[in-house]
């Protein structure tokens, strides 16, 4: 069940229907999680190397 801080406008099976995360109601591949969503997804590693290559 969604956090009690969260409230939600459609039933899950919409949510999932329309793409949408069943717990907190949001469009992840667009806005990503609520604040307080218990499935929210970590954050993604970031594109590129961080590593230098020695001179």
């Amino acid at each position: 069940m969604s956090d009690p801080k969260i409230r939600l406008l459609f039933t899950r099976a919409q949510l999932i229907a329309m793409k949408r995360c069943a717990d907190c109601g949001w469009h992840p591949p667009t806005q990503g999680h609520h604040p307080d969503c218990p499935t929210k997804e970590p954050e993604p590693a970031p594109v590129g190397s961080t590593v230098q290559p020695r001179p």
